[in-house]
C-alpha cells in the first residue's frame, strides 16, 4: 500500500486517497479493492481510479497501473479505454460519482 503513496500527481490526489474513499462509500476494505477479485464493483472501482490518475492527474499509464498493484501499463490502457467507452454504463457512472473529487468530469 505504501508504494501507491510515492507517486506524485498534478492535482495532489493520490490513488491511496481514492481507494480510501471507495472503501468507505462501497463498504469494502482497502485490501478487497486491491485484490484480484473480479466481483462487481471491485474491477470498476479500480478502472475508474486508473482513468482518473491518467486523465486528471496526468500520471503515466505505467505509474497508474503500478499504483493499483499491476506490473505494467497494459491494464491501465484497458481501464482508460473501458471507462471512456462505457461512460453511460450505470455502474461505471455510479462508481465515478461516488469516488471522484468534486469538479471531476
Amino acid at each position: 500500500m505504501t508504494d501507491r503513496i510515492k507517486f506524485t500527481h498534478q492535482n495532489g490526489t493520490t490513488a491511496s486517497e481514492l481507494i480510501r474513499v471507495a472503501s468507505e462509500k462501497f463498504k469494502l476494505s482497502e485490501s478487497e479493492i486491491m485484490s484480484r477479485s473480479r466481483t462487481r464493483p471491485i474491477p470498476q472501482i479500480k478502472q475508474v481510479i486508473m482513468w482518473y490518475l491518467v486523465n486528471q492527474e496526468r500520471m503515466s499509464l505505467n505509474a497508474a497501473g503500478q499504483s493499483m498493484g499491476y506490473a505494467s501499463h497494459c491494464i491501465a490502457i484497458h481501464a482508460v479505454r473501458l471507462v471512456e467507452n462505457r461512460a453511460h454504463d450505470p455502474l461505471i457512472r455510479h462508481v465515478f460519482k461516488s469516488i471522484m473529487p468534486e469538479g471531476t468530469e
